[in-house]
């Protein structure tokens, strides 16, 4: 078995329920997003809500979906001990102070949601969730752990 057949990943929300259809689209990886696939997964949560970390790793940098709306923001995550290799990017969440340049623990708290709805109207809030795996994007969804095991 391969290391990406083996290593499994935390949901960011701490369930393992992924957005599904609204008027904004729908949060499986690679539904159509006009001229492009979507490269993650988004997984349902409330603003406030807590995220954490869905692998072990080292926070490098807050990362910025938007480059013309810096209220939205999220994190990188470059792995460590068995997720060598992988990098996280999560969106839509205000980091912890000081988090980067830390390293965390697979399910450890990283920051709080933030509401999509102040951007999106009517979009159903979520976490984005993107990895790769030595440059090679690939489907969270896959690779989920069951939920209970995904509790520090």
């Amino acid at each position: 078995m391969s290391n990406i057949e083996s290593t499994l990943f935390c949901s960011p929300t701490g369930s393992n329920t992924v957005r599904g259809t609204d008027s904004f689209g729908q949060g499986r990886f690679a539904a159509s997003r006009g001229a492009r696939l979507h490269s993650g997964v988004d997984f349902n949560v409330k603003a406030g809500d807590d995220v954490y970390s869905p692998i072990f790793g080292k926070i490098v940098r807050v990362a910025i979906p938007y480059k013309s709306d810096e209220r939205f923001r999220g994190v990188v995550i470059e792995g460590i001990g068995r997720y060598v290799g992988y990098s996280v990017k999560l969106f839509y969440l205000d980091p912890l102070k000081e988090i980067v340049g830390r390293t965390v623990k697979q399910g450890e708290l990283i920051g709080t949601a933030q509401d999509l709805t102040i951007k999106y109207p009517g979009i159903t809030n979520h976490i984005h969730f993107e990895i790769t795996f030595k440059g090679i994007q690939i489907d969270p969804s896959r690779f989920l752990e069951k939920e209970e095991l995904c509790k520090v």
